[in-house]
């Protein structure tokens, strides 16, 4: 698989404007007690080491079976499981370790990938299903040709989102300056490259890379960072926008040293979650409006670059940090900050679904383990 550990993204919605993002990061709190919120083991018919979790309706799980075979499950708000039937097409499709799975109103959109080729490169497939009366369709492979994500010019995909019925991969592809941003647009089931964005490509004084996607009504968001080589290489939080009719993108970028990871949002306001250059936590909320303000986190460090998606419900915000002694998992609920305890491990996905919690783990022993717990304790 690619370099970085491929993520687990939540469905994303977010409204940012130029005012709002010249908010500074609040300096962390002291941690508060933890609160066992009741964690019980999931069982499920295959790993969650890579999985996807997307909050929503229902939560869509993807899991690579021993022999790695890929595939996908739904969980109702009830907890019932069922499994998602994969159509794959190609012999990488059979294999491929989800990246993101995206739901929006056409059903689900997932991207995946599996190494493989003289070089062992990732080799991306795309796919789809069908949203029906019933639920979900059978989730199929998009067949395209290699040069569309792969090749000497080609980067890593950093996930996908559907903004009403269009929809957007991002990744990254080779320009003037190194790997730029750049998104791929579907064509029938044809993904084409979009032409190079001025806002997305570099420059030969800012380096600038995503990390997450996401939607906010008919407005694809980006975020990622910008690495500024004219003053003292520091990096910076950037968000990019634009509507899912096309246009240019629009670049806010945040006056805070630091990165953004992840992105996780309702649709009446959004979560980012980063860190500083040294690795302390951060994060901002987003309102619909375009209002950004700091978040109080308790004290952390985050370990890798890595962090879980956060989850976002009406005026809940779930956040989950892997730290050098786990995970350090926050609900946020207006002024009130609870810490959960979580199982031991290092923390891959989170998503909830209904009143349940959930969270994908990946313990010391290096098994992987899906568990669920009230998201109220």
């Amino acid at each position: 698989m690619r370099s970085r550990r491929l993520r687990a993204l939540t469905v994303a919605a977010v409204a940012v404007a130029t005012a709002g993002l010249s908010a500074c990061s609040r300096a962390p709190t002291a941690s508060p007690a933890p609160v066992d919120p009741g964690w019980e083991r999931v069982a499920l018919a295959g790993s969650p080491d890579i999985a996807t979790l997307t909050s929503g309706d229902r939560m869509v799980i993807g899991t690579s079976a021993h022999n790695g075979a890929a595939g996908m499950s739904t969980v109702s708000g009830s907890g019932a499981l069922a499994p998602v039937t994969l159509r794959p097409v190609s012999g990488y499709a059979r294999t491929a370790r989800w990246l993101q799975v995206s739901m929006g109103g056409p059903g689900i959109l997932a991207v995946g990938g599996a190494r493989g080729g003289a070089h062992g490169n990732v080799r991306w497939t795309v796919w789809r299903a069908p949203r029906t009366t019933d639920g979900l369709g059978t989730l199929s492979e998009m067949p395209q040709t290699f040069e569309t994500f792969g090749g000497l010019q080609a980067g890593d995909l950093v996930g996908a989102a559907y903004a009403g019925s269009d929809a957007v991969i991002v990744g990254s592809w080779v320009g003037s300056h190194g790997l730029d941003v750049t998104t791929w647009h579907p064509s029938g089931s044809t993904w084409l490259r979009d032409p190079p964005s001025p806002v997305l490509r570099n420059t030969s004084s800012t380096l600038k890379s995503a990390n997450g996607v996401g939607v906010v009504g008919d407005r694809f968001v980006v975020v990622g960072d910008l690495l500024d080589l004219d003053h003292g290489m520091a990096f910076y939080p950037v968000v990019w926008l634009r509507a899912a009719t096309g246009g240019p993108w629009e670049q806010h970028r945040v006056p805070v040293a630091g990165h953004a990871r992840s992105i996780g949002c309702s649709p009446q306001r959004c979560v980012v979650v980063g860190a500083t250059g040294a690795g302390a936590a951060r994060a901002w909320q987003v309102s619909a409006n375009g209002t950004v303000t700091p978040i109080d986190l308790p004290s952390a460090t985050v370990t890798g670059t890595d962090i879980p998606t956060p989850v976002v419900v009406s005026d809940t915000a779930w956040i989950v940090l892997p730290t050098r002694s786990g995970s350090l998992l926050v609900r946020i609920a207006g002024a009130r900050r609870t810490v959960l305890r979580t199982p031991a491990g290092h923390p891959v996905a989170l998503a909830a679904v209904g009143t349940q919690l959930y969270l994908a783990i990946r313990a010391a022993d290096g098994s992987s383990q899906l568990w669920r717990a009230a998201g109220t304790p």
